[in-house]
């Protein structure tokens, strides 16, 4: 997430400056990182790490048998992997919106690569 955020910052710069011309804002942005439809970047991959544990000591009402000292430790995971998804679900959510923006104003530099 980290390594989108220069993206970000420039296409913000490049419109907070932005001066219109003939009641129209011109922005020249570089390609957005964001891969359309997925959590991550051409560069970068998200993998989570296996629930499978918690999730099947919570379902099989298991859980009374995990050390405690596990059991604390999955029921933080299971914390962070919720908070984690729903940071993941905007992050999509603002890639995909990028992308519609892009196929819809989008106009390719001449001699730049397409943007499909």
């Amino acid at each position: 997430m980290h390594a989108l955020e220069p993206w970000f910052a420039q296409a913000i710069q490049a419109a907070d400056t932005a001066v219109p011309t003939q009641g129209k804002v011109r922005l020249m942005l570089s390609p957005s990182p964001c891969l359309p439809g997925s959590v991550g970047t051409s560069k970068m991959r998200y993998f989570a790490p296996s629930q499978a544990v918690w999730t099947t000591a919570k379902e099989s009402a298991l859980v009374t048998l995990l050390p405690v000292e596990q059991a604390r430790m999955y029921a933080r995971l299971a914390h962070n992997y919720e908070l984690l998804g729903d940071a993941h679900e905007e992050v999509y959510r603002h890639c995909s919106d990028i992308s519609a923006m892009q196929s819809r104003f989008a106009r390719p530099t001449p001699g730049s690569p397409s943007l499909t």
